[in-house]
This record gives structure tokens, sequence and C-alpha cells, in this order.
């Protein structure tokens, strides 16, 4: 069986990566880590077999490297991407692998004066606590970066879709295909170097948790059960109980005497004065003072039926209609009119109208 050669192994890995990055199917399907695993394969063979030809030194540059082969450089940033999504083996060790690809491929292109970007620095496990404010200048600085990397890559896709796709790029002239490989490298650094620190979190926290499950601590503690607590006493705020002492309680409040004291209270200081017939007790305590006023003003006049035909004859016709009445019923000599108005003469002139008038506090 003669030999694959190394265009061809690359081209089919290129082609299953194109795939992989278009399917619908789920990460941890195992379709699509059985296409995964053959396209690691296929990218590891190339690999050996650009080792065996030699075809990259350290001491050449970019320019020096021909164009047939310079796509090869791509190699390790392909092996870090798809060694990134493999979820049958331990994440760890998965991560730890990816990582050494994405930085062999970086320090690769910078030595090849590609790119001028530096590795990013993996945290140490042995780093000083930082106390202090953050260093707004270094997240200044950060941002910028990722400002520039992102302007950067929008202006490669719109190159690279002007080109064409590596599939097609062959049939292009070489300055064509040179260019096109050359953006696509740069395509690759951008997303390196967005790539690591997330790769540097996710194994941090694992290397954290594997730790814990040696020392035995896997499980995380559960709260005590705390004690059952005694309700809480209501309480009153010095502020508001100060403001009570001025202003009062407030609505609602506490009476401070029944209405029977209030009257009696009245009465004794002189605000209300009673006929001497009338007793405090007979008054109904639970009155009102207005009302308990036309109590009492409905007890004096309706002493008799008398009184209560003089008010409904004012009440109803008037008072010029009364005495039209009154004086048309003396012009008659009419006996009974003149003994009632002789009586309601007698009794006004007898009787005490204090009662009548709203009450005066002095």
């Amino acid at each position: 069986m003669e030999p694959q050669k190394l265009s061809s192994v690359f081209n089919e890995a290129w082609e299953i990566n194109e795939k992989l990055d278009s399917s619908e199917s789920s990460t941890g399907s195992g379709e699509y880590q059985t296409q995964l695993s053959k396209c690691i394969q296929l990218l590891e063979r190339a690999t050996l077999m650009v080792n065996d030809l030699s075809l990259f030194s350290q001491n050449e540059t970019a320019e020096e490297i021909s164009t047939s082969d310079i796509r090869y450089l791509l190699l390790p940033a392909l092996l870090g991407d798809l060694t990134m999504r493999i979820t049958t083996d331990e994440r760890l060790d998965t991560l730890n692998r990816a990582k050494v690809y994405w930085k062999d491929f970086i320090a690769r292109c910078k030595c090849y004066e590609l790119t001028e970007e530096e590795i990013p620095e993996e945290p140490s496990q042995e780093r000083p606590l930082v106390t202090g404010p953050p260093n707004l200048r270094a997240m200044e600085a950060n941002r910028e970066a990722k400002i520039k990397r992102y302007k950067e890559k929008k202006d490669i896709e719109k190159k690279m879709q002007v080109i064409g796709t590596l599939k097609y790029i062959i049939t292009k002239d070489e300055e064509t295909q040179r260019e096109y490989y050359l953006l696509l490298l740069k395509s690759w650094i951008n997303k390196g170097l967005e790539e690591l620190p997330g790769l540097y979190q996710e194994a941090e926290m694992l290397e954290f948790m594997a730790k814990r499950r040696e020392r035995g601590e896997e499980n995380e503690p559960t709260a005590a059960v705390e004690p059952a607590r005694k309700p809480l006493k209501p309480f009153v705020l010095l502020r508001d109980k100060l403001q009570a002492h001025v202003f009062g309680a407030g609505y609602p409040s506490l009476p401070t005497m029944t209405l029977e004291e209030y009257f009696q209270k009245e009465i004794d200081e002189g605000k209300i004065q009673l006929d001497s017939r009338q007793s405090v007790k007979c008054r109904p305590h639970f009155l009102p003072t207005c009302l308990l006023v036309l109590v009492l003003c409905s007890q004096h006049f309706c002493k008799s039926s008398t009184r209560l035909g003089i008010l409904a004859s004012r009440g109803s016709r008037g008072e010029r209609g009364s005495k039209v009445k009154k004086e048309l019923e003396v012009e008659t000599d009419d006996r009974a009119a003149l003994q009632k108005a002789r009586e309601w003469d007698d009794w006004k002139d007898g009787e005490d109208y204090s009662y009548l008038y709203p009450l005066s506090y002095s």
C-alpha cells in the first residue's frame, strides 16, 4: 500500500474539522467523539510526517518557508482546539494537553515573526494573595488588547471571505495562497490567545477540587442546625416613645375618662347649667355632647302637647303665619286660644333658656 502524502492527510483532517464545526450533534455524543478522535489521529500523523521531513527550522523566518508548507504551522493549533472537545478522557489531563498544543503553536509563530504577542502567563499556585486595589493600568491594557484582537479578527474574516476557502485556494495563484495562509495563521493566533486564559482557570479549579478529594473534603460541610429561638418581643423606638409623650398616643388612643365622668366634670366646673329638677344620673352616658344637649332640649320642649303643637306650627308655617293665626283667635275671643297664649307667656317668663345656647369653655 502506497504511503499517504502529507497534503492529503492534512486536507482530510481539515475537512473533518469543518464538518465538526458545522455539526448540530452534541459534543458528548458518540458519533461526534468518534469523528473527533479520527481527526486528531490524522493531525498527529501529519505532525509526525512534518517532523520526519524537517520542514521547519528555528533559524528560518516565515518568508523563507514555502507557500505549500506554511499551512502546516496550523497543526498544533488544530490539535489544541480539537483536544479541548474531548469528553471521554480525564478532563484535567485533556486540558493540560490542550495547553501544550496552544503554547507550542504561539511560540512557533512568534519564532517565525508572525506575531509579537506573548504567551499568557499561567497562574502560579504559590502566587501571593492580592489584597491591595486592582491594577487599573493592567486592566485597561488587557481591555485594549482584547479590543484590538477583536477588530483584527473581523478584518481577517472579511479578507478571507473575499479570497475563498482552504478547499478551493489551491486553484489560486501562489501569491493569493500565501496571503490566505498568513491570514489563517493570524486568525488562529488570536483564538489561542483567547482560549489559554480559560484553560488556565478551568485547570486551576479542577486541581483545587482534586486536592479537596484527597483531603476527604469532597462533600461540602452541612450547615449546623440552629436551635429554636425565642419569639422576638415587640419593641418601641425611643424616638416614637418621646414623640408620643409630646403629641399624644395618636389614633387609636385610649380614653382617659367615661362620658358620664366628663359631663359631671363639666357641670362641676359650671360649664353646663342644669335645672334643679334634672339629674345627671338620668342622662344616657353613651351619647356624645351634641346629642346630649338635644336630649335636654327635647325634655324641656316635650313637657306638654301644647308646646309641641306650638313648635310644629312654627316649623311648618313659619313665624308670620303663627302671628296671623294668634291675632285672628284673639279678635274672635277664642277662649281656648287666649288660655294657651297666657300659659305660654307664663312659661316663657319663668323658664331658664341657658341650656339652649352653645356650651362655652373658659
